[in-house]
């Protein structure tokens, strides 16, 4: 039998290969360590030998170099923020994406498809990301209290309200998650699709005025999300806790309802009557579903938390 000495050389120079480039990994990482540290130590130095001698008076700061004091205020705010947008991706909406509280919801509903969610959920990250981009304008922005005509009250209210679809928009899919009704499910979902033709809606109500869609903080709804979070979070019976989602729900209806309301009457005595029109069809929607709502709490759900 011959034996090939050829393998044998090629498995040493390999052994030593691999040998070569561990070392060669090691030295890099302790290299880096080393930097970090020295790093790390000059940096506690530079602090030490600002702060250390006598302390630092802030409002004494203030008081002789306001704007310099401000000004790295401001620089360490936005490098905190920085690193804290770093840290999730850049993704405002990364605990959603991330765990997709909906996805076991989707496996157990042969009706519902990823399409559906991935699209309100590509919708609600593009309208935040648009908002981080405008938001120095908003510091300035003014209040209804000093709005000077129904036309400017009127674009107001209308940002106001494209705000509170996306926020809603944002808020469905762990509302389809935490109901357990099957029938509750389904018309949460149907409100997601509504939420998502609303937005669409008002995206060409913004162009007829000749506005680009920007979105106003609305205040309003997210107090009103606020206290829904709370629900879907409380324990107790599941039908208790459906029965709990949708008053919460319908909560936000008769917010939306009293506000569509008011917008279209104010379109139609502005003489935007098409913009009316398209209003009065997102108010129709609105009004369906809290009557939805209330079939399904008086049909079944409110009656089993009765006897729960």
């Amino acid at each position: 039998m011959t034996y090939d000495t050829s393998n044998t050389a090629n498995t040493g120079n390999t052994s030593r290969t691999m040998d070569r480039a561990q070392d060669q990994a090691r030295q890099a990482v302790d290299n880096a360590r080393s930097n970090v540290q020295d790093t790390v130590d000059n940096l506690r130095q530079k602090a030490q030998e600002t702060f250390g001698q006598g302390g630092f008076d802030l409002k004494q700061q203030l008081q002789e170099r306001p704007w310099v004091v401000i000004g790295a205020l401001a620089a360490a705010g936005y490098f905190l923020s920085k690193v804290s947008s770093s840290s999730g991706n850049g993704q405002s909406y990364q605990g959603y994406q991330g765990q997709q509280p909906w996805q076991s919801y989707q496996g157990q509903q042969p009706w519902q498809g990823q399409q559906a969610y991935s699209a309100a959920m590509e919708q609600a990250k593009h309208y935040e990301s648009s908002q981080h981009e405008g938001m120095a304008s908003k510091i300035g922005r003014r209040m209804f209290a000093n709005m000077s005509s129904l036309e400017e009250l009127f674009r107001e209210k209308l940002q106001d309200m494209y705000d509170a679809e996306h926020q809603i928009l944002k808020a469905l899919p762990m509302m389809i998650e935490a109901a357990t009704s099957h029938e509750l499910k389904q018309a949460f979902d149907m409100h997601l699709r509504q939420t998502q033709g609303q937005i669409q809606r008002l995206d060409q109500v913004f162009y007829r005025i000749g506005m680009q869609p920007t979105g106003k903080t609305c205040t309003a709804i997210r107090g009103i999300l606020a206290e829904g979070k709370e629900v879907m979070g409380m324990r107790a019976d599941p039908e208790v806790k459906d029965a709990a989602m949708i008053g919460s729900a319908q909560h936000v209806e008769h917010h939306e309802i009293a506000a569509y309301g008011t917008l279209r009457t104010w379109a139609r005595q502005l003489g935007q009557h098409d913009v009316a029109q398209m209003l009065q069809q997102i108010l129709n929607e609105e009004e369906q579903t809290d009557r939805h709502l209330s079939q399904i709490a008086e049909r079944s759900i409110n009656r089993q938390a009765m006897h729960s």
